[in-house]
């Protein structure tokens, strides 16, 4: 009944409307906004490794992450990653609503659309990045076997590969096109946080979208070129 759903849609947006007035993180994440961050697609898994049920979040990219993951988001530093975990840490306002509008699959997709994802979308190890991280792998791999026991080769060219993987899913979290998706994400948030009441992702997109086409109206036509105007 729509009583019903009324009293559901309160649930899961009362814990968002109360932000402190400085929004400094100081609650815990409310257990309904979480139970809707669960079932985002691509959440049951670590964004970057892909271990199941993580307990950590890049706030940044509105994504989770395993804890092992976790402390390599830190170690880039929190102008490219703010890592919180999602049990112990306080949240605030607009953290929470990070994380409602992200997601793994979404900036999962976004990665592999700029091509710095280790993984192709078919499932298959991407080209070109892979292979020149795993080269370079292969090389520091083989400089500190002079230094140390020889290992069997095999042992090797696996931690090779397992270091490529690990090289290519740091670095793309400093490139531009990283730093596109923080600032939009940062951008929509502030918008949505501003709306007031927040009822989920459709309105919030919807609301996003119409008031870009508003804008958009609004602009006054642009000039004709120089050319135009002398002859006119």
């Amino acid at each position: 009944s729509e009583a019903v759903r009324r009293a559901f849609r309160r649930r899961n947006t009362v814990a968002v409307t109360e932000a402190p007035p400085s929004d400094c993180p100081g609650k815990r994440f409310p257990p309904n906004c979480l139970k809707l961050v669960r079932c985002l697609p691509g959440n049951s898994r670590c964004v970057d490794c892909g271990e199941m049920s993580p307990e950590w979040a890049s706030v940044s990219y509105g994504a989770l992450l395993c804890l092992r993951c976790s402390g390599r988001h830190r170690g880039l530093g929190v102008n490219n990653s703010v890592v919180r975990s999602i049990a112990m840490d306080g949240w605030s306002h607009t953290q929470i609503l990070s994380m409602l509008e992200g997601g793994n699959d979404q900036l999962s997709g976004f990665f592999i659309r700029h091509s710095l994802s280790p993984r192709a979308a078919d499932g298959g190890v991407s080209g070109e990045a892979l292979a020149a991280a795993e080269a370079a792998a292969a090389t520091a791999a083989a400089i500190a076997a002079n230094h140390q026991t020889k290992r069997p080769n095999s042992t090797i060219r696996s931690n090779s590969c397992g270091n490529a993987v690990d090289e290519i899913v740091a670095r793309r979290y400093k490139t531009k096109a990283a730093l596109f998706y923080r600032q939009n994400l940062a951008k929509h948030v502030v918008a949505v946080a501003a709306d007031g009441e927040y009822k989920g992702r459709e309105a919030a997109r919807k609301r996003s979208s119409k008031k870009s086409q508003d804008s958009s109206k609004s602009k006054p036509p642009p000039s004709p070129p120089k050319d135009e105007r002398k002859s006119k």
